[in-house]
């Protein structure tokens, strides 16, 4: 099941203008690409509509912060503003969910991805934000948003469902400590581990370790040019 992760802003991402890795290399290689849902293909909205929400959306959630951040929180949602995106895939964001609520826990993940990560004691356990959670934002968080602010919140997103929204920049602080703490790689050998993986028989190590790698180098993205970051499933 395809699972890609998309930084940048909502109204190019609700309008539809941006490629996800499979439309990039059906370009790139002259091959049609063609996009299906139960009601046939998606239709993409109108830019400066979603534009129009977007600034009221934004306006809600910082008057309903209020003095709980330092600053309103802002990002490009212009035309000329960059878009970043690939494609961890299901199992692999899955396994990360796993190896992560065990590492919350300081519990030892199961070696074998079972694909259900939803239903595993671990992250049943750990998927409710807590107090002094280390990985909440990898656990909980469902949409990040550019900020400095630590807490997190439960807000409606763009499409009128639920969600739990934590800042980029603890997305990425959780993502680090994972790396160092749970993993004890240095980026470089992360991205090693990552290239080197025979992809024979995938552990649930070994699947993390590919999500912590692709969600790193986005996050990092996200962070240097301020934009927020969006699952597409």
């Amino acid at each position: 099941m395809a699972l890609d992760v998309y930084v940048g802003g909502f109204s190019r991402y609700y309008s539809f203008q941006w490629e996800n890795v499979a439309q990039r290399f059906s370009r790139e290689s002259g091959m049609e690409y063609r996009m299906v849902g139960p009601g046939g293909p998606p239709q993409p909205a109108d830019w400066n509509e979603v534009a129009k929400s977007v600034s009221q959306w934004k306006a809600a959630i910082n008057e309903g912060l209020a003095d709980n951040i330092a600053v309103p929180l802002e990002w490009d949602e212009t035309k000329t503003a960059p878009y970043f995106t690939d494609r961890p895939g299901y199992d692999p964001y899955g396994a990360l969910k796993v190896w992560t609520a065990h590492a919350e826990r300081g519990t030892s993940p199961p070696e074998l991805y079972s694909g259900e990560w939803y239903t595993d004691e671990a992250y049943i356990e750990c998927s409710k934000p807590k107090h002094d959670q280390k990985y909440r934002a990898i656990l909980c968080g469902s949409l990040w948003l550019p900020g400095d602010f630590e807490f997190s919140f439960d807000f409606e997103n763009l499409a009128g469902e639920k969600a739990h929204i934590c800042s980029n920049n603890s997305l990425l602080q959780s993502l680090e400590l994972l790396r160092q703490d749970s993993f004890n790689l240095t980026d470089a050998e992360l991205e090693a581990a990552v290239k080197n993986d025979s992809g024979d028989a995938p552990s649930v190590r070994s699947l993390a370790q590919f999500a912590l790698w692709i969600f790193l180098e986005l996050t990092k993205k996200s962070v240097t040019h301020h934009l927020p970051i969006v699952l597409n499933f």
